[in-house]
Formats: structure tokens, sequence, C-alpha cells
């Protein structure tokens, strides 16, 4: 099976709200992201894949949705671009842990760092971790990123 090089490029229905198809962004970057420290490719600048759409979240309550589709897709667009630039093929979510730790303990670990690449990332992957899911991708993002600092 071929390898993607970068997370898909999904155009959005007009009835997903911008902060949704952000949510997206920020979870397809992560996911390529845990890919991206596992290889120890360009960590740094595929961090800025995931925290630079986090950011965004915070200018949305500013747009009216028309605005707020248009900075998403250009979000999605840099993302992907980045990932075209800097990423490596990898293997999708090939690994996510089955327990990361909680978010208590890995909020706790960026803390105590001096580190604000591990502040705005932490940050950014626990406000955007869906709530009622069990999925660990955040999370493992997150524990991945400790293993490496």
């Amino acid at each position: 099976a071929e390898r993607p090089l970068a997370p898909p490029l999904r155009i959005d229905s007009p009835d997903v709200a911008p902060r949704d198809a952000l949510a997206s962004v920020v979870r397809e970057a992560a996911a390529g992201f845990l890919e991206m420290l596992v290889q120890e490719r360009h960590r740094i600048w595929i961090l800025h894949t995931v925290t630079a759409p986090a950011a965004v979240e915070l200018l949305l309550p500013a747009l009216d949705e028309a605005d707020g589709r248009l900075l998403v897709a250009h979000v999605r667009r840099a993302v992907t671009t980045t990932f075209a630039a800097f990423g490596a093929p990898y293997e999708p979510r090939a690994h996510v842990r089955a327990d990361p730790g909680t978010w208590d303990d890995l909020v706790a670990r960026a803390v105590v760092t001096d580190s604000v690449h591990t502040l705005k990332l932490i940050e950014a992957l626990r406000r955007f971790d869906d709530e009622g899911s069990d999925d660990p991708l955040l999370r493992s993002v997150a524990a991945q990123w400790f293993d490496w600092t």
C-alpha cells in the first residue's frame, strides 16, 4: 500500500462548522506529527502543523462563518504543504499508544519544562482532544514528544 506524504487534503462541506473543520485539521496533523516524531524527522517544523491550526481557533470568534471557512481552508493548505516539504512517508497511526497516560500527568510534565514548544503543543493537543472519545491519538503525540525531549 502506498504511504502518504501528508495528511489528506479534504474539502469540508458547507455544513461543517469552521471549528469542527479546524479540529479535523489538528487531528490529521497530529497523526502525521506522531509518525514524524517516531521517525525523528523535522520535529520542530512539523510541530507547527499542530500548534498553528490550534492557534487559529482563537481567531474564529472574530470572523463570520464564510471567513472562518476560508481561514480553515488556508490553514489546511499550509499544513499539507508543510508535510509535503518536510514530512516523510508514514503509516498513519502506526505508533498510537494503547495507554499514553492521562492529561493530568501529561500537563504536569509540561508545566515543569522550560520549553515553550512543549507548552504550546500540550495545550493545543489537550484543547482539541475529544472529551467523549477513547481515542489516545493526541495523548500519544504528547507522550512521544516527552520521549524525545
